[in-house]
């Protein structure tokens, strides 16, 4: 039977929200900054494996270089021995049906009942009924503590640390200048498969004959489990821990109020004019594209390229050459068939009768094992990391209240394009064929156009 409720514990004081650890940390901006902050800006896209091969040196279209990927076929491999031959190798002794059997073992014991919460409260020295710790588990409710006193802006706290500026400057001082981007890294060397993993292990056989040996029978199907007991809902942790209003108005307390909505920005011309430029807006988006850049030199050919390492012959042996000639078929290896070497170890039924001893019947349900221990919930983490409030205290602290918006911060210098950026780290293109080349659609005539470094593929 349940006992009667305890009287309600004092409330602890409010735990800080994850704005607040940050501001302790060092941050000074303001919630709505912070918040923001937590996203970074989108990296640029890198290059596609043809782009890549280009910076490196590559002179030819898009189409020839995926050709030149293709290599000719080389000789047949040798069979490899079969997953019971592998075991045979290393020191098996039986036939390959005993083989085949040995590889489904028997259930294991069905593991002791866990404690329970009560029990582990008796282990650690509790002297009284079941009833009364339960009821010891919900305190009377204490007097609400004073306000305490306004803390200072993250200004006012930069003001003490010495800084002389206005919150506006101070404000603007937080955004610093983008960097320019960084260049595109080499691709990494690819990865060995997991079949190439197996060969490196000593493992002899073909991929399919691999793939095939890592299919074993099937095992008899256990019974179902007892279902557990259900766990508490939110509501029920947040009562259980010392919260006296009704469910409504709990899930009403974990939405703070909106903030009030922030002025309007400036536009891309309004911060030009801001700037010291006078024109009109038409003239000013006119004078965003610059005019067209001088053709570069025409780029060599992939053949061009393979006269200068030294090829003599013609453009048209030159690409016949890039076609070898087919490797000679391999004789067929002595491998029996799964049915095969199953008649070899004694079988002597049909090849279809084989197959269907494959699926074994159906074994007898085990007993349904014990149900196991119920597991920390989120706030029990968060106490064993350090946190000492109250569970409401803590489901408090994941929603912070709003904070006011900051005043809008100075216009910062007008950033290069994207196009402007590309000029500068070498590109002698027009903005247009610039524009173009983001696309992989280009010719082998259009990419000549362009002058790239080159750089060494690994």
């Amino acid at each position: 039977m349940d006992g009667a409720n305890g009287s309600d514990g004092t409330d602890g004081v409010d735990g800080d929200s994850a704005y607040d650890i940050a501001v302790d940390g060092g941050y000074t901006g303001t919630e709505t900054e912070w918040i923001a902050s937590l996203n970074g800006t989108d990296g640029v896209d890198g290059d596609s494996a043809y782009d890549i091969a280009v910076d490196g040196g590559y002179t030819g279209t898009e189409t020839e270089w995926i050709a030149s990927l293709n290599g000719t076929d080389g000789a047949d491999g040798s069979d490899g021995d079969s997953a019971y031959d592998i075991a045979v190798d290393g020191g098996y002794t039986g036939t390959e049906t005993e083989w085949i059997a040995s590889l489904n073992g028997t259930d294991g014991a069905d593991g002791s009942d866990g404690d329970s919460a009560y029990d582990i409260a008796v282990d650690g020295g509790y002297t009284g009924t079941e009833t009364e710790w339960i009821a010891s588990l919900n305190g009377t409710d204490g007097t609400n503590g004073t306000d305490g006193v306004d803390g200072d802006s993250a200004y006012d706290i930069a003001v003490d640390g010495g800084y002389t500026g206005t919150e506006t400057e101070w404000i603007a001082s937080l955004n610093g200048m983008d960097g320019a981007n960084g260049s595109d890294g080499t691709d990494g060397v690819d990865g060995d498969s997991a079949y190439d993993i197996a060969v490196d292990g000593g493992y002899i056989g073909t991929e399919t004959e691999w793939i095939a040996s890592l299919n074993g029978m099937d095992g008899t199907n256990g019974s179902d489990g007892t279902d557990g007991v259900d766990g508490d809902s939110a509501y029920d942790i947040a009562v259980d821990g010392g919260y006296t209003g009704t469910e409504t108005e709990w899930i009403a307390s974990l939405n703070g109020t909106d903030g009030a909505d922030g002025a309007d920005g400036d536009s891309a011309y309004d911060i030009a004019v801001d700037g010291g430029y006078t024109g009109t807006e038409t003239e000013w988006i006119a004078s965003l594209n610059g005019t067209d850049g001088a053709d570069g030199a025409d780029g060599d050919s992939a053949y061009d390229i393979a006269v200068d390492g030294g090829y003599t012959g013609t453009e048209t042996e030159w690409i016949a050459s890039l076609n070898g000639t087919d490797g000679t078929n391999g004789t067929d290896g002595g491998w029996d068939s799964a049915y095969d070497i199953a008649v070899d170890g004694g079988y002597t039924g049909t090849e279809t009768e084989w197959i269907a001893s494959l699926n074994g019947t159906d074994g007898t349900n085990g007993s349904d094992g014990t149900d196991g221990v119920d597991g920390d919930s989120a706030y029990d983490i968060a106490v064993d990391g350090g946190y000492t409030g109250t569970e409401t205290e803590w489901i408090a602290s994941l929603n912070g209240m709003d904070g006011a918006n900051g005043s809008d911060g100075t216009d910062g210098v007008d950033g290069d394009s994207a196009y402007d950026i590309a000029v500068d780290g070498g590109y002698i293109g027009t903005e247009t064929e610039w524009i173009a080349s983001l696309n992989g659609t280009m010719d082998g005539e259009q990419m000549e156009l362009m002058e790239i470094p080159h750089m060494t593929l690994l």
